[in-house]
């Protein structure tokens, strides 16, 4: 028996040539990304990214698309291993396609306004020694 799933198909996706957006277009492509505030970075369908994405005091960022960034964490022995996610706006730690860590999107706080309060969400999981795929994928709003 065979089952396939698919996503719905993307609707105005960017292209190269579209204005304000930093387009990634599939591939492997061996970097690390440095998002400024207002960015619109778009990673488009077989889009792999071996590197990082920096987000630090970015205001109004929007990373979006069916790629991927992946970081690849060589693991000395095999083990326990404990990882931790920081947020305001909600992020999601994955190693090799297993959910570690999850921090909520923003939640009401005093008087039922959204603040600026950082969340932190920790987990642990058991890794092999060798190379293994760390995804985290991060939601950020204005301000």
């Amino acid at each position: 028996m065979l089952f396939l799933f698919a996503n719905e198909p993307e609707r105005d996706a960017p292209t190269t040539s579209s204005n304000g957006v930093r387009y990634y277009g599939p591939g492997i492509q061996r970097e690390n990304i440095d998002a400024h505030t207002g960015d619109r970075i778009y990673l488009a369908p077989g889009a792999i990214i071996l590197g990082g994405l920096n987000l630090w005091d970015v205001e109004d960022g929007k990373v979006f698309g069916r790629g991927k960034i992946l970081y690849n964490l060589r693991v000395p022995a095999s083990g326990g291993y404990s990882f931790s996610v920081l947020s305001r706006d909600g992020s999601r730690l994955v190693t090799d396609d297993t959910e570690v860590a999850h921090s909520p999107a923003t939640w009401p706080q005093v008087c039922g306004s959204l603040g600026n309060a950082v969340h932190s969400a920790s987990g642990s999981v058991g890794l092999a020694a060798g190379m293994h795929a760390i995804r985290i994928e991060v939601t950020q709003w204005t301000g």
